[in-house]
Order: C-alpha cells, then sequence, then structure tokens
C-alpha cells in the first residue's frame, strides 16, 4: 500500500486500520450459527520459568484462543441474490465455559440454533439458546444431517492461509482488527442457488452455488460507514472508532 499511494510505511499501516475499523460487525448472528474454538498464536516453547507455556501438554499453551461463529444461509430454501452469510470472531481470554457464554451472548441472538463439537464449555454457553446440536469429533462424526460445524472450521483455515500468506504476522494488539477484515472477506459473496453434485459413493447432493460481490461495490459499502467516525489510537498500541453524533442546526 506504500508503495501503490506513495507514502511512508507507518501512514500506509494507519490508512489500512482505518480501513479494517470499519470493517467490524455490529448486527448479532441468528438464525443457525456454527461456533468453534481455534487457538492463535506462534507454537508454544518451553519455558521453564512459565509453567503455563510447558510445550506439548494438555492444556498448557501460550497461544490465544478464538471463539469463531459462522451464520449459516437458509440452505433449505434458496433465494437469488439472498444476502451473504456473516462470520464473527473474537478474541477470548481463555476456554471456560463463562468466557465462551459471554461471547456467545455478545456475538449471536437468543433464538439462535447453534452447532458446535462436543466441547462441554461449547454446551454449557449454549444452554441459554432455544437450540443447541453437536457432533462428537472424538468417535468421527463429523456430519450428522445438518448438524455440523464445517463451516466454522473452514473459517478457521482461510485464517491460518491469510496469517501466513497475506500479513505473515499479526501483533496480539492489532489481532481483533486483522480478524473483522478476514470476517468483511468471508461476507464478499451471495447465495445464488443450488446445483446437484454427485458424491464419490455415487449420492446426488445439492451445493450451494456463490457469486463474488464486486470489490468496487463491497468497498463502497464499506466506506460510506466512515462518516460521523473517528480514529483514535489506545492506550496498548491498537486502534479503535470514536462515533460522532451529527448535529444540526448549529
Amino acid at each position: 500500500m506504500a508503495e501503490a499511494i506513495c507514502s511512508s510505511q507507518p501512514t500506509a499501516w494507519r490508512l489500512g486500520h482505518a480501513v479494517r475499523v470499519l470493517t467490524a460487525s455490529i448486527h448479532r448472528l441468528s438464525g443457525t450459527v456454527e461456533i468453534d474454538v481455534m487457538m492463535f498464536g506462534g507454537a508454544p516453547r518451553r519455558d521453564p520459568s512459565n509453567p503455563d507455556a510447558r510445550k506439548g501438554k494438555q492444556g498448557h499453551t501460550t497461544k490465544t484462543p478464538v471463539v469463531v461463529i459462522i451464520e449459516r444461509p437458509n440452505s433449505r430454501d434458496p433465494v437469488e441474490n439472498e444476502p451473504e452469510p456473516k462470520a464473527m470472531a473474537m478474541l477470548i481470554p481463555n476456554q471456560t465455559a463463562a468466557a465462551l457464554s459471554a461471547a456467545l451472548d455478545g456475538m449471536t441472538e437468543r433464538d439462535a440454533h447453534v452447532m458446535s463439537d462436543s466441547a462441554a464449555s461449547i454446551a454449557v454457553a449454549a444452554s441459554g439458546h432455544i437450540a443447541h446440536d453437536t457432533v462428537n469429533h472424538g468417535a468421527t462424526e463429523f456430519v450428522r444431517g445438518i448438524v455440523h460445524a464445517n463451516s466454522a472450521e473452514g473459517y478457521n483455515d482461510r485464517v491460518r492461509r491469510t496469517v501466513v500468506g497475506v500479513f505473515h504476522h499479526i501483533n496480539c494488539a492489532h489481532t481483533a482488527r486483522y480478524l473483522d477484515e478476514i470476517s468483511w472477506r468471508w461476507r464478499q459473496r451471495i447465495h445464488v442457488g443450488r446445483s446437484p453434485r454427485q458424491t464419490r459413493k455415487g449420492r446426488i447432493v445439492l451445493r450451494n452455488i456463490w457469486e463474488r460481490v464486486p470489490p468496487v461495490e463491497h468497498m463502497g459499502k464499506l466506506l460510506r460507514g466512515a462518516l460521523g467516525r473517528e480514529m483514535r489510537r489506545t492506550k496498548n498500541g491498537s486502534v479503535d472508532i470514536l462515533v460522532i453524533q451529527p448535529v444540526f442546526g448549529i
């Protein structure tokens, strides 16, 4: 970006974060949602002075947990130009039921139908929602009818590929902004229908067909949300937005 706009690297970095601030979603997810937890960060190393960083030990890692929630499209009765699927990701301090419950309540509606793996902490966090179905990955059960969390796991893979191929390195102070950008990229498509496909076992199934939203159109919607906002640097070196209410008649 610095080379394209003929600016310094710090200026391009700040402009990039200004755009990422606008990509944050402010609407809760509803309908059928998938939830999963991924560990974000480098591989844990052995550190005698830090017992929580014992490499290879279950439950001890220096990685940061991220809760991922994907809102499914209406695949049972698809319509032309159905709104794009929605995704949200949030850093959480740990994988306890209390932390997951707070994240789930802030990112989804109470009437959402939650689907996940068989993690006990997720089951407790989703107990306040209208329904919760699980698949048992430990028993090699990944899909049971419409019950699965494959979309959320696909989002996790996209995060890893984006970090390796685009960002190369992400500072913990700015991870939330980069996750907002990846979630925004996830929404750059629309559902246009379904098409029959044959599986390896010869079964005929219906697959969703997607089309990309033109980048100019998507960026136009994004930049229109900049009206009335200012960006400020936080004390920990990150960035945040300040919403300015317009005053008329003055």
